[in-house]
């Protein structure tokens, strides 16, 4: 079994009192259906005042929801070490791409970069 990261903390405010809480995990804290489901599988995953609950509970002002993600641990993604420069613009973040570089990844090598799905230009990844 694997450990968790950091809780996410979230405490229900007055005008929230009475709603479901998959309502306020959906809303507020923007989890999708798909986290959802993975969270409702997780043991530690979705806590109201220190306990695990369905989704199907109505919170209180107060109440005290923790969510929390699994560690996961990877023998087939391992960390690539990828050199770039980053230059910090008002519109994002770019990044030279050095002579030889591919800008997909081939089909015999995974490569999960963060780079491997964006738009690239001759000489620059606009992020």
């Amino acid at each position: 079994m694997s450990g968790y990261y950091s809780p996410i903390v979230y405490t229900v405010p007055d005008h929230e009192d009475g709603w479901l809480l998959k309502t306020v995990l959906q809303r507020r804290l923007q989890v999708s259906r798909k986290l959802l489901s993975r969270l409702k599988l997780t043991e530690q995953g979705i806590m109201l005042n220190g306990e695990r609950v369905y989704i199907s509970v109505k919170v209180s002002a107060g109440d005290v929801l923790e969510i929390r993600m699994e560690q996961e641990e990877s023998d087939d993604i391992l960390p690539e070490s990828i050199p770039f420069s980053m230059i910090s613009k008002s519109r994002g973040l770019i990044r030279s791409r050095s002579n030889g570089e591919n800008s997909k990844p081939s089909n015999s090598k995974m490569n999960f970069s963060i780079f491997t799905n964006f738009a690239t230009l001759n000489e620059f990844f606009i992020l």
